[in-house]
């Protein structure tokens, strides 16, 4: 199947509001810490989906300790029931910088989000590497797959699993390439779906999302959902666009996070509208949103 099309996956959006959300559900939908202007807004939105609270933090990486008191923050005003997930965004420090001696400094800051993640009782961390196409052929993608694997070995001492997220452009949008990485790292892998599924490769009709899917699937342990990237996060108003790989994370992976990365509370709750029924009632195939290996 082209890149460019889909198999149609028609669902009936739930209404807005307070949405059904069994505790056994998986995977669970999450939200960005900064998807509102406070984190006490942002947790009033999560509660909107009842069940669990999820969140997604993302680091600030010019102050990375704010996430002791921002992680505290979030359990205070959560209660017991929340999960939090950690994210370094893609930027300032990175770990494929042509210059060895700025590739060291993101290592550094690097280690030192996972000892961060570990003391805010965190136990995954998402990253991002930024090889240029072609870059397998150079120096920098030994170098980088080097220091991802150190990565992924601090963060197995202190029991925080690495996790490294496929981009729109460049080496990780290129499956083949990115599993090359991934394998040699021995890293898990967060899927952003609409990065797969609007990448250059995906446009130029070389793969689908869903292919992309499939072959990182033993590895993906998280998800970033929106339609595409375009040139920013754009929300889905059905699942033509990713319904292929939604299917595929569901049924052949053991996914059970789904970040919906997108900023504003009305593209939120519609986007968790269209998911919801997909873990209540499941697409063809099989039924979802029961407990999964």
């Amino acid at each position: 199947m082209s890149a460019g099309s889909s198999r149609s996956v028609s669902v009936n959006p739930l209404p807005l509001g307070r949405l059904p959300y069994a505790e056994s559900m998986l995977p669970r939908l999450a939200i960005c810490a900064h998807a509102t202007p406070t984190l006490a807004g942002t947790i009033s939105l999560a509660r909107e989906a009842s069940g669990p609270v999820c969140i997604e933090y993302s680091f600030n990486p010019s102050d990375l300790s704010a996430a002791l008191g921002d992680s505290a923050a979030i359990h205070r005003l959560a209660g017991d029931d929340v999960e939090i997930r950690f994210h370094f965004p893609l930027g300032r420090y990175e770990l494929a910088d042509l210059d060895e001696a700025s590739a060291d400094e993101a290592l550094e800051r690097f280690f030192s989000a996972i000892e961060l993640v570990a003391k805010c009782g965190g136990t995954y961390l998402t990253i991002h590497a930024a090889l240029h196409g072609g870059a397998h052929q150079y120096p920098v993608f030994a170098r980088t797959k080097q220091r991802l694997r150190l990565l992924v070995e601090r963060g197995h001492e202190v029991g925080v699993t690495v996790c490294i997220e496929n981009l729109r452009w460049g080496l990780t949008s290129e499956p083949e390439r990115f599993l090359e990485l991934v394998e040699f790292a021995d890293a898990a892998v967060t899927l952003d779906v609409g990065h797969a599924v609007s990448s250059e490769t995906a446009l130029a009709r070389i793969t689908t999302g869903a292919e992309f899917a499939r072959m990182l699937a033993p590895r993906i342990v998280g998800a970033h959902v929106y339609d595409r990237e375009d040139p920013h996060h754009i929300a889905p108003t059905d699942l033509d666009r990713i319904g292929d790989t939604l299917r595929v994370l569901l049924d052949e992976t053991a996914c059970r996070w789904w970040v919906i990365e997108l900023f504003s509370a009305a593209e939120i709750r519609s986007t968790r509208a269209l998911l919801l029924p997909l873990l209540r009632e499941g697409l063809p195939g099989q039924p979802l949103g029961g407990p999964r290996p």
